[in-house]
This record gives C-alpha cells, structure tokens and sequence, in this order.
C-alpha cells in the first residue's frame, strides 16, 4: 500500500513538472509572439511615436532574452521552442538593425541642408542611434551563436553579420578620424580669435570630444564583435590605441605593435623630411652662440681677473677668484639664453623662474654671503 502510494506521488510530481514545464515553454512563446507585434506596431508608427515604442520593444526583449537564458540553463525550454525564439529573434533583430541604419542615412541628410543649431540635434540623434545599434550587434551574435550551438542553419545570416560588422568598424574609424581632424583644427584656431568666437569654438570642439568618445566607445565593440569572428582588427586596434592612449591587452599583439611603431616611423619621417633644414639651420646658430659664449667668457674672465689685482681695494686671492668666476658664468648663462631663443624656447617664463630662484637663496644665504665678502 505504502509502495502504491510512492509511485503515484511520484506519477502526479512528474505531471506537475510537465505540465509547469510546457506552460512555461508555451509562456515565453507567446512573449516572444508578442514582441514580434509590437515590432510590427513600431515599424508602422507615426515618427514622433517611435522612440517610444522602441525603447518599451528593447526592455522587452532584454528581459525576454535574460528569462530564455536562464530557463535554457535550468532545461525547462524543449527544443523546438528554444528554435522557435531564435529565428523569430534573429528576424527580430535583424529587422531593428536595418531600420536604425535607415534613419541614420534621413538624420544625415537633414543634418546637411539644417541650421548649425539643428544640426547639433541631429548629429546627436545619429549617435544615440548607433549607439543603441551596437546594443541590436550584441544581441544578434549572441544569438547567433546559440543558434550554432543547437545546429540551426544560419551560415547565410552569420556572413551577413560578418560584412556587416565588416563594413560598421570601417564607418566607425573613418568617422573618428574625421572628428579628430575637425577637433584639432578647431583647437588650432582658438589661440588666434576673439574671446566672443573662442567660447563658441571652445563649446564646438567639446561637442566634437563627446561625438568622438562615443564613437570609440561604438568601435570598441564592433572590434570585440569583429575579433571573436576571426575578422583581422589590427589596423581598428591601433587607431584605439592612438586616440585613447590606454594601454591594454592590445599592446601585447605583435601585429598591433609593430603597426604602431611602424606608424610612429612614417610620423617621424614626414617630421624630418619637412623641418630638417630649419632644425639644422637653428642648431648650427645654437652651437656658434655657444661656441662664442665660452670664447667670450675667458676673454671677460682674464680682463676682469687682471682688474680686481690691480685693483685699489686690496681684494683678497679668494675674492679675486669669487668676481672672476661670477663675471665668466654671467656672460655663459647671457649666451646660453641667447642660444635657448634662437631655437624657439620662450625666455620670458625661464627669467621669471630664475628671478624667483635667485630672491629665495639670496634670502636663505645673505649671512654666509656677508661673512664671506667680509672675509
């Protein structure tokens, strides 16, 4: 009796499971149904609205994305509609991405032919929405992959994803080397306008930092994206480098390195070849300077020498040595800031310092120094 009554505990158990496991499976399902009408409600919205609908459609789906992992973790998802939810989401997905790339190309058109105000407006829309793309990237590899896992046929989706992603990090680079570009050559400006024009290059050289930051932030993923699939990102790597100056992982590359050193090369290179003449003239005139300080220095030393012995005051031998050598230093550090000028060191700042220097240790020495005039 007690044994009839184990086994059909365990019959109503199993039961129980089942029919809580296929509710479940039939739950995520219908979320996932749902989902794909409100994409097709959002595809159909007026402009002002969908915004809106897409950001309620993407907490949606994160949270949809986030209960299917966890539910295929814990085996409670059969396979059939675990293959179900993965088409739909790569469809899903795919649809997202090709929208978001649609209203980028209308932003940029406005963007052209709108007012400096506007455009403002405009330029940070298409970064909110590559942004929020980099988000539909994520999800769509991952989705991929699962699909690969399970051995869903998505060859055809996967090398639609790689040329994607091929073709998103080229628009990324080329988009912050034209930031940069345009951030340098409104610095370049700043010292050179009035006060009223260089606040608004100030607050447009700013704007050009934070599109820039975003865009690295953009290439950054599409690299880890690009990198996972075998893509080689080593130029994508360098330009990271370059613009963040962050060292990471990416050092130890061999290939981003030696692109990095090779790239610092043609830099020096195009220096040399555009300001060897100049840099040869000036330090030519920097060691003739010197040259003829040192000359000049004796020749004071040895009149100044033979003026304090002949001298009525009766210095003694070390305070003949004392002038003689204060005379020849003055006319070297004369010289040698001479020299300094001629190769484009701003004197004014280096004077100021050593005025500075020169009233602190007066201060600090004044009773060694009066002991030792004394004698």
């Amino acid at each position: 009796m007690r044994r009839s009554f184990t086994l059909l505990k365990a019959l109503l158990l199993g039961c129980v499971l089942m029919m809580s496991s296929a509710a479940m499976a039939q739950s995520v399902s219908q979320v996932q149904d749902r989902l794909m009408v409100d994409l097709t409600y959002l595809l159909e919205a007026h402009e002002s609205d969908k915004p809106f609908l897409e950001d309620v459609l993407r907490r949606k789906n994160e949270n949809l994305r986030s209960r299917v992992a966890a539910e295929i973790k814990a085996g409670t998802l059969d396979d059939e509609v675990i293959g179900k939810i993965i088409t739909q989401q790569i469809e899903m997905l795919t649809i997202l991405i090709k929208e978001s790339e649609l209203e980028i190309d209308a932003l940029a058109k406005k963007s052209r032919t709108a007012e400096e105000a506007d455009k403002t407006k405009l330029n940070l829309s298409i970064q909110r929405r590559i942004s929020i793309m980099d988000v539909y990237y994520q999800q769509l590899d991952k989705t991929l992959i699962q699909a690969e896992g399970r051995g869903v046929d998505v060859k055809l989706q996967r090398e639609q994803f790689r040329s994607a992603m091929k073709l998103r990090v080229e628009f990324l680079s080329n988009a912050i080397l034209y930031l940069d570009t345009q951030q340098r050559e409104v610095n370049a400006r700043l010292p050179y306008v009035s006060e009223d024009e260089k606040k608004l290059l100030t607050e447009q050289a700013i704007r050009l930092n934070e599109r820039k930051s975003m865009m690295i932030k953009s290439l950054e993923s599409g690299i880890a994206l690009t990198s996972a699939m075998g893509i080689d990102a080593t130029e994508y790597k360098q330009l990271m480098l370059t613009m963040t100056g962050d060292i990471n992982a990416d050092v130890l590359d061999i290939d981003v390195a030696l692109g990095l050193i090779d790239g610092w090369l043609v830099s020096l290179k195009e220096w040399a070849y555009e300001n060897t003449p100049s840099v040869v003239v000036k330090l030519t005139l920097f060691l003739g300077i010197l040259y003829l300080t040192f000359k000049i220095s004796r020749v004071v030393g040895k009149g100044v020498g033979k003026s304090v012995k002949h001298s009525k005051m009766d210095f003694s031998v070390l305070m003949q040595d004392f002038f003689v050598s204060m005379a020849s230093k003055a006319v070297i550090l004369v010289g040698l800031l001479i020299a300094l000028s001629q190769i484009g060191i701003e004197m004014g700042p280096l004077l100021t310092g050593f005025g500075v220097a020169g009233v602190i240790i007066g201060f600090a020495l004044q009773d060694t120094l009066s002991n030792f005039a004394s004698g």
